[in-house]
C-alpha cells in the first residue's frame, strides 16, 4: 500500500505485534476509589501483565496522589525509541477503553522503560467500571520509505532497509 498510496512527511508507521495473551483478566477496582478516610490505610492497587516471549511487563498501580500509573519495561534494549507500547485500560462497561501510547524512551540496565499517567483512579472507575484489567501491544517504527531514486532505493518493490541518500538520523 505505501507504493499507491505514500504518507505524508512526518507520519510514523508502526508494526502492531499482539503477544500470547494481550489482554489481562479483571481485577476489582477500590469501590470508593479515592474518597475512603484520608487516615486509613489505603491497599495498594495494582495490575500487572507480562509477555515474557515479547520481553514486556506493564505495571499500572495507584499512586498516593490516587492517580493511576502505567510503568512498561522491554527486555530488550534494541527497542529504545524504536517502539512504544499501547497500553489500553478496560473494565466491564464496553464503550471503549483508555489508551495510551508509551514510548519505551528510557534507558534501563538490560532494556528500556517508559511510564504515562491515566489520571484519578476515580475518574477511570466512573468512566470503566470496578474491574479493570489492560490491553496491551508493542508498537514498532518501521524505517521510514524512500522515494530518492537513489540507485539501490525503494523501486516499486519494496523498501530497502538502507538508502544511500538518507540522513543518518532519519533511520
Amino acid at each position: 500500500m505505501p507504493d499507491l498510496y505514500p504518507l505524508p512527511a512526518g507520519i510514523k508507521i508502526r508494526k502492531r505485534r499482539f503477544g500470547a495473551n494481550p489482554v489481562s483478566p479483571l481485577v476489582p477496582a477500590p469501590v470508593g476509589g479515592d474518597k475512603a478516610d484520608s487516615s486509613a490505610p489505603r491497599p495498594a492497587y495494582k495490575l500487572r501483565w507480562e509477555d515474557r516471549e515479547q520481553g514486556l511487563t506493564v505495571l499500572v498501580r495507584k499512586r498516593d496522589n490516587g492517580h493511576l500509573i502505567a510503568d512498561v519495561l522491554s527486555t530488550d534494549a534494541g527497542m529504545l525509541k524504536k517502539a512504544a507500547v499501547s497500553v489500553g485500560l478496560v473494565g466491564p462497561i464496553e464503550d471503549h477503553p483508555i489508551r495510551k501510547t508509551i514510548p519505551l524512551d528510557v534507558a534501563e540496565k538490560g532494556g528500556c522503560s517508559g511510564s504515562a499517567d491515566f489520571g484519578l483512579l476515580t475518574d477511570v472507575v466512573r468512566e470503566l467500571g470496578s474491574q479493570l484489567g489492560m490491553v496491551v501491544i508493542l508498537l514498532v517504527s518501521e524505517p521510514k520509505p524512500c522515494f530518492s531514486g537513489a540507485k539501490g532505493c525503494h523501486s516499486g518493490t519494496g523498501v530497502p532497509p538502507v538508502c544511500p541518500k538518507r540522513r543518518e538520523g532519519d533511520r
